[in-house]
C-alpha cells in the first residue's frame, strides 16, 4: 500500500514535467516505421529497418526521466566522421515515454537535437 509520502512524491514527479512512463517490450508503430523494442532495467534496445536495411537503437535512462538514445543504420542521408558499432551512419535522440506512446527529438551524428518537424519521432505501442 502506498503511503501518503509516496503519493506526494509521485505527484511532484509527475507534475514536474518529467517522464514517469517506461518503455514496454513489443512492437511500436512510429512515424518512421515499426520498431521492435525490448525493455531493460536501465533502458531499452530496438531493431527497425531503414530503406530495407537493418538498424538498431539503444536507450539509457537519464536522471531526468528521459532516455538518451543512440541509433545506428547501414545507410543514411548524413555520414558521420566518427564510426559507431561499425557504421558511420548514426545519431542520437531523446525519448520520453507517456503511457503507451513516446515522443522524441533526434539528429544525425552528435549534432544538437532539433525541435523541428523533420526531427520529431513519435510512436505508439502496437502490441506484445
Amino acid at each position: 500500500m502506498l503511503k501518503r509520502s509516496h503519493i506526494v512524491a509521485l505527484c511532484l514527479f509527475a507534475s514536474s514535467g518529467m517522464a514517469v512512463a517506461e518503455p514496454a517490450t513489443g512492437r511500436w508503430n512510429t512515424n518512421y516505421g515499426p520498431i521492435d523494442m525490448t525493455a531493460r532495467s536501465d533502458g531499452f534496445t530496438g531493431t527497425y529497418a531503414y530503406k530495407g536495411l537493418p538498424a538498431v537503437l539503444a536507450g539509457k535512462l537519464r536522471g531526468d526521466g528521459t532516455y538518451r538514445v543512440v541509433w545506428v543504420q547501414e545507410t543514411s542521408e548524413v555520414e558521420c566522421l566518427e564510426v559507431k558499432q561499425g557504421s558511420p551512419y548514426w545519431g542520437t535522440a531523446r525519448f520520453i515515454f507517456q503511457g503507451n506512446t513516446f515522443n522524441a527529438l533526434w539528429n544525425y551524428c552528435d549534432r544538437p537535437l532539433r525541435n523541428q518537424k523533420q526531427f520529431r519521432w513519435t510512436g505508439q505501442l502496437a502490441g506484445l
